[in-house]
């Protein structure tokens, strides 16, 4: 039996990024286009790390302490609680569901380990326990462990589609009854591994990233977290209203997207048409906008075939970085944001608008009354994911 509903309550959220802890620093710093990122990367400082410690290590929601904490479980732990402390939960049902979307998991734990283990010559000892950490499941577990959660975790490892499909994935799993609440959002913590191997691709830069600018070079890695409590019947005021979303995948390349956006395309009409919207309902977009040139060249094409009436269109990744698999949840709460005080902020790092791009790239902060947002992300491997957030429920 599937549920009459196509819009569900976001009713709390929680998240990490370089801007701090909470949504709070990280949109005030998009309003005022302040970078984090420092030689081309974001991470989480020591000094957040140590408040993550001291709110998780008291919180009622942490029934038993994890033998190992990697970043990302702190991370996770901490946007979770959060989340379910301002949605008012009283509990954890085995109803509830937590989708998470990832592409390192528990990365920080085994990855010198595996270095250790593989030397040809002289291999160290290697802690086995922690090596056992690597497949992904290994942070649900840790997760169901520490909150004692009676009920299913998914993992999601699309690339940087991952919280993006995770969040369509939690609006699915509502809408046909398979749970009744849902912690939906996406970890990543930077590692060697992620640096050079994106490295070896020749799409990092080392200056905060310019998406959709005529001199942008690359991207900016970066990590963080942000989850969100969706509910079919919540108890407080909800934040905004989550409509169906899609994601399709076009497996054009590994990892350079259509250079038509053919698969966002798909996507972003395929959110549409379940949701009973026309391309003109939609306000604004919260691009992808890693500031490559082929992410930026495909997206706007996509953008641009859809959207006739060429909403404000922004990316925030000059602040925050891009985040891989958490990206597409961080900025969820920007829209958030947007949605609630009706400015949009700056596309961050947009100096001289690529002349082959005619998106409506807001380059100052926009007052402008917002019903429909619609978030867009782009992964490796063509995973194209699009979903759509408003103001009023949609029934």
């Amino acid at each position: 039996m599937h549920s009459s509903q196509l819009s569900f309550s976001i009713t709390g959220m929680g998240s990490i990024t370089p801007a701090g802890s909470g949504i709070n620093p990280l949109w005030e710093n998009c309003l005022n286009s302040t970078s984090f990122i420092k030689a081309g990367l974001g991470h989480i400082s020591d000094n957040d790390i140590q408040e993550l410690w001291n709110q998780l290590l008291t919180s009622k929601w942490l029934v038993n302490k994890p033998a190992y904490f990697s970043r990302s479980l702190l991370f996770t732990l901490h946007s979770i609680t959060n989340a379910i402390d301002l949605a008012a939960w009283t509990s954890l049902n085995e109803t509830d569901v937590i989708i998470i979307g990832t592409t390192t998991g528990q990365i920080s734990l085994w990855e010198k380990e595996l270095i250790q283990l593989l030397k040809v010559e002289s291999p160290l000892p290697v802690d086995t326990d922690k090596l056992s950490r690597q497949p992904m499941q290994s942070l649900a577990e840790s997760i169901k462990s520490a909150l004692n959660f009676p009920g299913k975790i998914l993992i999601l490892a699309s690339a940087c589609s991952a919280s993006t499909q995770a969040i369509i994935t939690a609006h699915n799993y509502l809408a046909t009854n398979r749970a009744q609440r849902a912690i939906a959002g996406g970890v990543e913590e930077l590692s060697e591994l992620t640096i050079n191997g994106f490295n070896c691709l020749k799409l990092l830069s080392l200056e905060p990233c310019r998406p959709f600018d005529q001199s942008r070079v690359g991207i900016n890695l970066s990590e963080g977290a942000a989850f969100y409590t969706i509910e079919k019947h919540p108890t407080v005021t909800p934040l905004a209203y989550l409509y169906a979303g899609d994601t399709f995948l076009d497996s054009y390349h590994m990892t350079s997207p259509s250079v038509e956006g053919t698969g966002m395309q798909k996507a972003l009409l395929s959110a549409l048409k379940k949701n009973n919207l026309s391309p003109d309902d939609i306000s604004m977009v919260h691009a992808h906008g890693t500031g490559s040139i082929q992410n930026d060249q495909s997206e706007s094409h996509a953008l641009l075939n859809i959207f006739s009436h060429k909403p404000p269109t922004i990316s925030t990744k000059g602040v925050h970085g891009h985040a891989l698999g958490a990206s597409g949840a961080i900025e969820l709460g920007i829209c958030l944001k947007i949605l609630n005080e009706g400015v949009i902020p700056p596309v961050t790092g947009l100096v001289n608008q690529d002349e082959l791009i005619a998106l409506n790239l807001p380059v100052e902060t926009v007052k402008q009354d917002i019903r429909f947002i619609a978030k867009t992300t782009l992964g490796f491997g063509g995973v194209n994911s699009a979903f759509i957030i408003g103001k009023v429920a949609h029934a």
